[in-house]
């Protein structure tokens, strides 16, 4: 009766935008009950309100520095990745935890979440560990259960070693970056792409000043004289579009943003149009050639004036774009030359080095010119 008290008070002060303080609820609790803490089993209440609070539900998962991400599709169902591999798990969560503790969570990140605005995708610290988080609402799902996935985010570059690079390779990557190459990073979902973009950061000459641009905060940790911007979709102005025509009156030496997606495409590729040099971005693509085409994609369909024959978008983006890093599972497996396009608008690739399976074993191919010539 008293601990179904002190759950009804922390949902009530929830739902008015209230953070619950734990020791404040359990004194009212208690002096509504006329009676004191010595007198109850406090674990109870302790371990109920660290479930909402810290996701204590998920700690054996979330301590576990190999599962790169989390998904809680209900109150009885997780999956884990670990090793590029999903494995189920099934638990027994109660439905009041696992609603109220997502709740918790979009409120205490200052996230609005509810059957008007269902999404929301953010950077968050759970239990000592940082995480993009995305939630969707059960407004949007046929069982009407609500969603969290977390991604583990590591604050600390991995060295290029980590993405399975021979030696000559790193040097050729470094040099690219240096030089100020513009280059775009591509692989699907959970590859790796913000990883890999993060530790060529670290390569960057350190008296450049650097702008990002990002929807979610994932580029941390970065020198004090960089900009770091960040997009809100729903605020006028605020869109990654926006952003990147802020930043070319910000004096940038290069411009990173963080995925293109969606309408920012122009404005980026026509920075590089321009003469900004050294520019740098992910994209959700399935090689470097289909990455050519998924930027040229993007241009067409958010281009406003006039329709822009496909063969010319094309023409734009190679002229513009120097390489192409294409990542799997956490390594890289493919880096091309830009050359051109023809005027068909089908894109010419020079493969400078690729990782391919052959019968099981790993065969790399190293262009003579990758060892001597960085251009």
């Amino acid at each position: 009766m008293i601990l179904q008290y002190f759950k009804e008070e922390f949902t009530l002060r929830l739902k008015k935008g209230i953070f619950p303080d734990y020791d404040d609820l359990l004194k009212k609790t208690l002096f509504e009950f006329n009676t004191h803490r010595e007198e109850i089993s406090e674990d109870q209440f302790l371990e109920w309100f660290q479930n909402i609070c810290q996701l204590n539900f998920l700690a054996k998962f979330i301590d576990d520095l190999q599962n790169t991400e989390i998904i809680l599709h209900s109150n009885y169902l997780i999956q884990v990745e670990k090793n590029s591999q999903l494995v189920s798990y099934k638990v027994n969560i109660a439905q009041d935890i696992f609603q109220l503790s997502l709740e918790y969570l979009a409120l205490v990140h200052n996230q609005t979440w509810n059957y008007s605005d269902p999404f929301a995708s953010f950077q968050a610290q759970v239990n000592g560990h940082n995480f993009r988080v995305t939630m969707s609402h059960q407004s949007m799902s046929p069982l009407h259960s609500p969603k969290i996935f977390l991604r583990r985010q590591n604050n600390t570059p991995f060295d290029l070693c980590h993405f399975m690079l021979p030696e000559n390779v790193e040097k050729f990557i470094v040099t690219a970056i240096t030089d100020k190459k513009n280059m775009m990073i591509s692989g699907a979902t959970g590859s790796g792409k913000t990883s890999f973009m993060k530790t060529l950061l670290h390569h960057v000459p350190a008296n450049e000043h650097v702008i990002t641009l990002e929807d979610t905060h994932e580029l941390t940790d970065l020198p004090k004289n960089w900009t770091s911007l960040i997009a809100h979709d729903k605020l006028d102005g605020h869109s990654l579009n926006d952003l990147c025509a802020y930043s070319l009156r910000m004096r940038p030496d290069r411009i990173i943003l963080g995925e293109v997606r969606s309408k920012e495409a122009i404005p980026f590729l026509l920075s590089m149009n321009n003469g900004h040099k050294g520019l740098m971005g992910t994209i959700h693509a399935n090689s470097a050639q289909d990455t050519l085409h998924r930027m040229t994609l993007l241009f067409s369909l958010y281009a406003e004036k006039g329709q822009i024959p496909y063969p010319t978008i094309m023409q734009l983006v190679c002229k513009n774009l120097d390489y192409i890093v294409f990542i799997e599972n956490k390594k890289v497996v493919e880096i091309s030359k830009v050359l051109g396009a023809q005027d068909d608008g089908l894109p010419l690739i020079s493969e400078i080095y690729s990782v391919h399976i052959d019968q099981g074993n790993l065969k790399l191919i190293d262009r003579e010119y990758l060892a001597s010539n960085f251009d």
